[in-house]
């Protein structure tokens, strides 16, 4: 591809930034919005994930100290931890924690020696990320976008893996599984998309926006649908840990 033709990296960032922004938006504010959008808004978050994997897979790549890459990933983290659980009415670790495993079956990928350890900690990692937002399956698109690198094509085989999860909730029926399948199987095909379009280059630096963004766009959202009260904040609070 012309490198000068394509999306770079700040680029799909950006808009998978903007389609999170949108799938919370529907978590928090659905009960005010009409079918039509709470179904937009909560499916077009199905591409953000993928791209995350992907680019936290370059982020590897090109990392000039991996351990400062990960202590920064697990600071925003932790920080998002609050945030997460206010906003989604839930103890769970959210996405960036999901990451943070991902990182870390990258990390042993790379330096066990041994194949048998690597696939018994792999194996835990998947496990453990069955606690955190995108449970089982993060870390595995993460690892999939490792493996697939080299491939012709390397965004295929994990946006097929990602898709083919639509099939567990097809049968379901209703409208929440309607948002799943399009969450699940059309933001694969959105996200392979966009990455079929990505011409290598990072663009406008980023910086550490892509992940600081994430708690600093789910206090607002609750703010607001807290209204700005102290005390509305307080009572959810005590809903989820009381």
């Amino acid at each position: 591809m012309n490198k000068n033709r394509g999306l770079d990296a700040f680029s799909i960032k950006l808009i998978a930034i903007l389609a999170m922004s949108a799938n919370h938006i529907s978590h928090l504010f659905g009960a005010n919005l009409s079918d039509f959008w709470l179904v937009a808004l909560y499916s077009i978050g199905g591409i953000t994930f993928p791209i995350m994997a992907f680019f936290l897979n370059e982020g590897f790549r090109y990392t000039r100290n991996l351990r400062k890459y990960e202590m920064r990933l697990c600071f925003w983290a932790i920080l998002s931890f609050l945030p997460f659980c206010l906003a989604f009415e839930v103890v769970a670790g959210n996405v960036l924690f999901t990451l943070l495993l991902g990182l870390l079956v990258l990390d042993l990928r790379q330096n066990l020696k041994q194949h048998w350890q690597f696939i018994v900690l792999y194996l835990l990692l998947v496990l453990v990320s069955g606690f955190c937002d995108w449970p089982y399956v993060g870390v595995v698109l993460v690892f999939l976008f490792a493996r697939c690198r080299n491939y012709k094509d390397p965004y295929l085989v994990p946006c097929i893996a990602q898709a083919a999860m639509s099939l567990t909730v097809l049968g379901e029926g209703g409208l929440a599984s309607l948002m799943d399948v399009l969450f699940l199987a059309g933001g694969a095909l959105v996200s392979y998309l966009l990455l079929k379009c990505y011409n290598g280059q990072k663009g406008r630096s980023m910086g550490q926006l892509f992940y600081a963004y994430y708690p600093l766009h789910l206090v607002l959202l609750i703010l607001i649908a807290c209204n700005f009260r102290f005390d509305a904040i307080c009572a959810r609070f005590l809903k989820i840990f009381g």
